[in-house]
């Protein structure tokens, strides 16, 4: 690969439902990861009426909608580490195993790309290079649109693909190299699986076709939140639309990372609101963490996922990509595949051009999710600001745990004063530790850590 890949530029009217991409009938044979046998949206083909994971035969489900319920269908479990809860990932090969150890970017780009090779489901994730070429990671390999991207793999050609066997039953197929393949940046050390195994080795416990593990170690290499919230690659949803799948991102500054949660269940509650819950991986990696309804909602209602306000440079937040987004789907569009939306969805959609809209949102969400008594709400925000500090206990040099922590107290002085009459030197007193003094918050964007 030639350097870093890049978010794509502003695309202003481009945001719409059609973002053309590759052309189908393109010789692939050699690059290709998966073949894309299925639609995202069929509901009566063989594979569309079998059931699943998730739902039962005949379910007149979307693949898109079985995505969704496939990640609200994951089943809580304890972490390695035994100080919260996170979940445990099944596959349609009656395996099941803890959730790996990974970025917050990371979990959501592993749900999203296993779905699709598992069904065999066209994928194209879009950005550009330091040329500002667009490079597209799917189904059909690392391309543009004039071939293979540089020297990328040959997937098809390099790698193996064990999904017409049987002989899994018995003896699952594993690959040695994809085993002790590692994802670049912080340690990979994937403890819910053995002591000194790697993503790879994840990877080859899930997949038969081997190819889709290179690849998924090849995406997570390269793209990140940033490419997340690039509305060439998902879209921002109005409050009311969210469902499990869906993600946050919350973004601070123009360039660099941010962070990114995974809508885990949406449930509705008496009154018409609603509870929804997130998981949140996390820099260094770490299982995805089950977020308590009271703190997914201070993530929905935070400034940072695209509300009014702007940052320390100036930069206003509705415009740095935040907020709650929707995966595009791939299909063939007039020959191309093209990223666009589910029939439907287009009522759900808010182009990234309509800040007003955008910044709108997480006062939408306060509303919209419900509220727990005040008792709980003062429970719930200590156990955010204790997570954070054993994150800082572990590494010191996490700004992001900094500002979860400040902003979980910012929520208890204004719980303290309206439900228990407190005021802030006296919840200081009460709850305040010598780490949060030492352990300062910093501003992000800025701090040489």
């Amino acid at each position: 690969m030639e350097g870093p890949v890049s978010p794509t530029p502003p695309i202003g009217k481009e945001d719409s439902e059609l973002r053309r991409g590759l052309l189908v009938a393109t010789d692939t044979t050699r690059t290709q990861v998966w073949t894309a046998r299925n639609r995202w949206e069929d509901t009566d083909t063989p594979a569309a009426r079998a059931a699943g994971l998730a739902w039962p035969a005949d379910s007149g489900l979307t693949w898109d909608a079985k995505f969704s319920a496939w990640i609200a269908s994951l089943r809580w479990i304890p972490s390695v580490s035994g100080s919260s809860t996170t979940v445990e990932v099944t596959t349609p090969w009656g395996k099941t195993l803890p959730a790996p150890m990974l970025e917050c970017a990371e979990t959501s780009l592993f749900l999203r790309i296993t779905f699709a090779a598992w069904y065999e489901l066209p994928l194209m994730l879009e950005s550009q290079d330091e040329r500002g070429r667009r490079v597209y990671f799917g189904h059909n390999g690392v391309r543009t649109a004039a071939g293979r991207y540089a020297q990328s793999p040959e997937f098809a050609i390099k790698y193996k693909d064990f999904s017409g066997s049987g002989d899994w039953r018995t003896r699952w197929p594993s690959d040695a190299v994809l085993r002790a393949k590692r994802i670049a940046g912080d340690p990979d050390e994937q403890a819910e699986l053995a002591a000194g195994a790697h993503f790879g080795a994840y990877l080859d416990e899930i997949h038969l076709n081997k190819r889709v593990g290179y690849f998924t170690v090849m995406v997570l290499d390269y793209l990140g939140s940033a490419n997340l919230a690039d509305p060439a690659n998902a879209y921002n949803l109005v409050p009311e639309a969210i469902r499990p799948g869906d993600f946050l991102i919350e973004r601070w500054q123009r360039a660099g990372i941010g962070h990114a949660l995974v809508v885990k269940e949406v449930t509705a509650l008496p009154g018409g609101s609603k509870d929804a819950t997130l998981i949140s991986g996390s820099i260094p990696r770490r299982q995805g963490v089950r977020e308590s309804g009271q703190s997914s909602k201070s993530y929905f209602t935070s400034e940072y996922t695209g509300g009014p306000g702007v940052n320390s440079d100036g930069d206003a937040y509705a415009k740095l990509g935040g907020g709650a987004k929707r995966w595009r789907v791939t299909k063939n569009v007039a020959g191309y595949w093209t990223n666009t939306w589910m029939a439907g969805d287009e009522s759900s959609w808010i182009n990234s051009t309509d800040t007003a809209r955008i910044a709108a949102r997480p006062a939408r969400f306060d509303q919209i999710l419900g509220q727990v008594p005040p008792a709980q709400q003062r429970t719930e925000l200590l156990a955010q600001i204790a997570d954070a500090r054993q994150h800082l206990a572990q590494y010191p040099a996490s700004c992001s745990a900094r500002e979860k922590r400040e902003r979980a107290f910012a929520a208890l002085y204004e719980l303290s004063e309206r439900a228990f009459d407190q005021t802030e030197a006296q919840v200081d007193a009460a709850y305040r530790k010598l780490d949060d003094y030492v352990f300062a918050e910093l501003d992000y964007a800025h701090a040489r850590t």
